[in-house]
């Protein structure tokens, strides 16, 4: 017990490095800004970035995908005038299945930021929108039990999980996470996430057309 709590312990900081590596360069991701937290006082977060709202509702990649420092990010979409949300990530390198008591503590999370959060984060267009909420996404080693997955389905908070196993967990510790070869073995993307997705999307449109009709 006390070797596998050592061994996890060894593995948390260059796994959150992989996983931000991987998040940033995933075609289903392409996470923006990714910045490590973790730490003392980190609340619960390890990782902060922003995420497209485009690739909330249009995921692109499929389980089973492979990323290391040396993958270049493929090429993406024109999003540079798109709204981004922010999100919050969870990394688990537990050496058993997460369960629905982490998924709990990330929705606890969420909500805490939400309540701290400023009363509009979307872009300038989009003025008149309402508080976005954080999105959350756990990422985990050996991935989720059923009881988590149904957890995160039914949540009314916008969640991703995202099993990333990694093939050779001593290499990834010895280098620092930069060589991990993580692997996507599944992920799971609720309905709130979806929607979060459709709703920014429409009202930055609509934001975009207002401002057209102004200036005619």
């Amino acid at each position: 017990m006390l070797k596998r709590r050592a061994a996890t312990h060894l593995a948390a900081r260059p796994y959150e490095r992989a996983t931000g590596l991987f998040l940033a360069q995933s075609p289903r991701f392409r996470l923006k800004g990714v910045v490590r937290v973790g730490g003392a006082g980190d609340q619960g977060i390890d990782l902060r970035a922003n995420w497209d709202a485009a690739h909330l509702t249009s995921p692109s990649s499929s389980p089973r995908t492979r990323a290391s420092a040396q993958t270049p990010p493929s090429p993406t979409p024109s999003t540079s005038t798109t709204p981004t949300v922010p999100v919050i990530i969870q990394c688990k390198a537990e050496s058993s299945r997460v369960g629905p008591s982490t998924v709990r503590e990330l929705e606890g999370t969420l909500l805490a930021q939400q309540r701290r959060r400023a009363p509009s984060h979307l872009s300038r267009r989009v003025s008149h929108a309402p508080a976005m909420p954080h999105v959350g996404v756990l990422v985990a080693l050996n991935g989720f039990s059923d009881a988590a997955i149904r957890h995160a389905r039914s949540s009314r908070l916008p969640l991703e999980l995202v099993h990333l196993a990694v093939p050779d967990v001593g290499s990834m510790v010895q280098s620092g996470g930069d060589q991990a070869g993580v692997e996507m073995v599944s992920t799971t993307r609720n309905d709130a996430l979806e929607g979060l997705g459709r709703e920014v999307l429409l009202a930055w449109r609509q934001g975009a057309k207002d401002a057209d009709e102004k200036g005619d």
